[in-house]
């Protein structure tokens, strides 16, 4: 594995290797790694096709902001691979792909863009309309983001209805800052982040925040400190997914149990 050289912020376990599929391949990766990173390390660099012209795409960034990390990941498609951590056992494919990643069948595709603007299918299909049908099935097939396997087998789902007196929506430094000021007034809180970890951005930064600590080490106690409170219930892996009048939120939750497959459904009144 190439690997970046150990520094303080780093995650993973050197000394803790889980072996994966990708493609049908054993590969090997770190305790703490997440999907994207274990296979970036193994010299992968194209994860899958752009959905509409097959343009290769690979390791963007891993805060969960873009598209270009979706995989298939044990049998569920578009997984984001930068915020999943690895276990061993992952089976791993790439998605929107005809043959490889690398070797694509349609990415001939990316070289014909200039011939295929925005919405070209919408106006030039549908004279005479009676091939429309022909057209549009050929076309979905050819721009899906992934297929689900029929046979899969669906996790845990749970779904909960949760009272707290104040939500805390990103667990960054200011949102633990926040969640931690409401519970020590004796309110209860509930603290939400779409990460699987707490820290926000200053859990990657080891710049000097007060004297000898650094942002990582001031995000590793404020996490601890949020574990640690009895007022304070924490879902990570939960982004939010609606904010509503009468401060009702939703959100979801994936793995939120011992079960990788587990998805958790939360209604919260604030």
């Amino acid at each position: 594995m190439n690997r970046l050289l150990p520094f303080p912020a780093q995650r993973i376990k050197q000394d803790k290797e889980l072996t994966f599929s990708y493609r049908g391949l054993n590969l090997t990766g770190l305790e703490g790694d997440s999907v994207a990173t274990a296979l970036f390390a193994n010299g992968v660099r194209i994860f899958s096709r752009s959905f509409k012209y097959h343009r290769p795409r690979g390791l963007y960034s891993l805060d969960g902001e873009s598209a270009t990390c979706l995989l298939q990941i044990d049998h569920v498609p578009n997984v984001d691979a930068g915020m999943t951590l690895l276990r061993p056992g992952m089976i791993v494919e790439p998605q929107n792909v005809k043959g490889s990643p690398e070797n694509d069948l349609w990415g001939f595709l990316d070289k014909l863009g200039w011939a295929f603007p925005p919405g070209f299918y919408y106006k030039k299909f549908h004279k005479p309309y009676r091939l429309w049908p022909f057209f549009q099935e050929r076309i979905r097939k050819m721009a899906g983001l992934g297929k689900l396997d029929p046979q899969f087998r669906a996790g845990l789902y749970e779904a909960l209805y949760l009272n707290a007196e104040v939500a805390v929506i990103g667990g960054g430094p200011a949102g633990m800052s926040a969640a931690l000021a409401a519970a020590e007034r004796g309110l209860r809180v509930v603290l939400l982040e779409a990460r699987p970890w707490l820290g926000g951005f200053f859990d990657w930064r080891t710049s000097a925040y007060n004297g000898n600590h650094t942002l990582n080490a001031r995000a590793a106690y404020l996490s601890q400190k949020i574990r640690e409170h009895p007022n304070i219930r924490v879902f990570t892996s939960t982004p939010l997914t609606g904010f509503f009048l009468d401060n009702l939120l939703t959100a979801f939750q994936t793995g939120g149990s011992a079960d990788p497959f587990a998805e958790r459904h939360l209604e919260i009144r604030a």
